[in-house]
């Protein structure tokens, strides 16, 4: 009976270790096999340099299955989306009743987080409400954003998006739901990289690497991947000055580091 019982003491740090492998090329293989489906409501910090197909392409880069979809229309507001009778509400609420997804993404208006709270709290409550009564299992993720210039805001660039984070983290434990801290990393860029610009020509909206930025911080946010390897250079646009507009490998490796530490370091 000793000699049994010492037997399995000796195989059972190698059956511990197979159940271990087993176990986690089975996570692997899960993820490698999920398909994410997400919708996207914002405004132009969503629309702009198509923001939903960059999230798209760089998770494709990298062997992740992730289809997106966007409404979006300049300076609207999740208040208005919630409304039936608003012409952008309505189409996303008939759509919420007619397809499922696998995450949803909503963008405030821009200040809202920043200086209207309530309204931005509320605007998240009520799409969260309609979410969940047309949805099975969809997760549901803020979308952060930046500080940025403005005749009408006078805070600095990272005090300003530090009160939007601090809001945003409000309202995401309040509710229980995922953020993405894509204006944390602009922060970071900004502070660390000042050669690097992330905004558009009025300072406010973001610039293509602004958006490639944002991207990469929603691949890894929503699939929960490193994306280190990301390759995807961009398939370049054509901006208001005509210039199109790529990423080229250093500034790549940039912001891939930068993406990486705000996702897996602070979070």
């Amino acid at each position: 009976m000793k000699n049994i019982f010492k037997n399995f003491c000796a195989l059972f740090p190698v059956l511990l270790l197979c159940s271990c492998v087993n176990t986690i090329n089975d996570n692997e293989d899960a993820k490698d096999d999920k398909e994410y489906n997400v919708l996207f409501i914002g405004n132009s910090f969503t629309y702009y340099n198509s923001l939903d197909s960059l999230v798209h392409d760089i998770a494709e880069n990298i062997g992740v299955k992730m289809t997106t979809k966007r409404y979006a229309v300049g300076a609207h507001s999740l208040l208005e989306d919630t409304n039936a009778d608003d012409s952008l509400g309505s189409l996303i609420q008939q759509d919420l009743k007619n397809k499922q997804y696998t995450d949803i993404v909503l963008q405030d208006k821009s200040n809202f987080p920043y200086n209207h709270y309530n309204d931005f709290k509320n605007g998240v409550s009520g799409m969260k409400n309609i979410i969940e009564e047309n949805q099975e299992n969809a997760r549901i993720t803020i979308y952060e954003t930046w500080g940025y210039n403005s005749e009408n805001l006078t805070a600095p660039i990272p005090e300003m998006e530090s009160t939007i984070r601090a809001n945003t983290k409000m309202v995401s434990r309040l509710y229980s739901l995922n953020i993405s801290y894509v204006g944390e990393a602009f922060t970071y860029i900004y502070e660390n990289y000042s050669s690097i610009n992330l905004y558009a020509s009025d300072n406010k909206h973001p610039s293509y690497v602004g958006s490639y930025l944002a991207g990469l911080v929603f691949v890894a946010t929503l699939a929960n991947v490193h994306v280190t390897n990301v390759n995807f250079l961009g398939k370049g646009i054509t901006n208001s000055e005509r210039h199109v507009e790529t990423i080229d490998a250093a500034t790549l490796d940039i912001l891939k580091n930068v993406a990486e530490i705000v996702v897996y370091g602070n979070h």
